[in-house]
């Protein structure tokens, strides 16, 4: 993982609605990983084989619940994470690649090393969303 600092978007506030839409014409998404009272938005940055660089903006909850579109939220440091996948070629009994239908396998290298181009390719990418909120 590596953070993003100085950002502009860090304390940022918003409703999780007006937020989700912005960040979804930049190909966020919301991340798996939510609860209530935090999120975060997701955006893929490269694939490359079984390695995915992505852009994480973590953001907390400061009024209701993440599961509402008028919740307050207020925006954190960013970060820059790599992410490469099991290379999982076990066959099943019918032949197919266990890769293939376990979805849910964790990574091989959750926090794998990546170049500084992608932490400046993220900063750039989070300053274009942060022009668009104010």
């Amino acid at each position: 993982m590596r953070p993003i600092p100085d950002t502009s978007i860090v304390g940022k506030e918003g409703t999780y609605g007006d937020l989700s839409e912005v960040f979804s014409r930049f190909q966020f998404h919301l991340g798996g990983n939510w609860d209530y009272d935090h999120g975060s938005f997701d955006r893929i940055l490269a694939e490359d084989g079984e390695a995915t660089v992505y852009l994480r903006v973590p953001f907390d909850v400061m009024e209701g619940e993440l599961d509402a579109p008028e919740a307050k939220v207020v925006f954190g440091t960013p970060y820059v994470i790599k992410h490469v996948a099991q290379a999982d070629t076990t066959l099943n009994e019918e032949g197919l690649d266990s890769g293939l239908l376990n979805q849910f396998q964790k990574p091989a290298d959750p926090d794998a090393p990546l170049d500084a181009k992608w932490v400046e390719e993220g900063r750039r990418v989070v300053e274009e969303v942060a022009r668009t909120l104010q």
